[in-house]
């Protein structure tokens, strides 16, 4: 297989990117992302000669009015969790405690109740303060994805 660096210099995060602004399905956004948290992000962000790039991405994606980007910006951050969790502690957690802690569409409090299903309890203050929120919020729909 390729390494991560040979993907970055050869513009793949590129097509990753355009994938997850621009395609139309959600599962197809959805399967871009877990690609660029687990193959590109994770191994690529701890490096100075591709973080700006990463992050300056990561960061649209979480601060988007389009409720579609934020949810694809915490499957990145899960799929990055789930390869490295020293890189989500790092780069995603407190940015997810302190921008998304008050969200509103019940589309994101799902992911962020997936996310918190697969963060341990404890790890992060930044995701312990959303499962707290989440669950004083009493929504059943929401907070089903935190038992799976």
């Amino acid at each position: 297989m390729f390494q991560p660096s040979q993907l970055l210099d050869a513009n793949f995060h590129e097509y990753l990117f355009d994938m997850i602004k621009q395609d139309k399905a959600i599962s197809y956004r959805m399967r871009a992302s877990n690609v660029l948290g687990s193959k590109v992000v994770a191994p690529l962000i701890k490096g100075k000669k591709f973080r700006q790039v990463l992050t300056t991405f990561t960061d649209e994606l979480r601060v988007s009015k389009n409720f579609r980007d934020r949810q694809v910006y915490l499957q990145v951050a899960i799929s990055a969790y789930e390869v490295d969790n020293d890189i989500f502690k790092k780069h995603f957690a407190k940015n997810i405690g302190n921008d998304m802690e008050t969200e509103k569409c019940q589309c994101v409090q799902i992911m962020l109740s997936k996310m918190c299903n697969t963060v341990p309890e404890g790890y992060s203050k930044s995701v312990d303060k959303i499962r707290a929120k989440l669950l004083a919020a009493d929504d059943k729909t929401v907070i089903q994805y935190m038992a799976e």
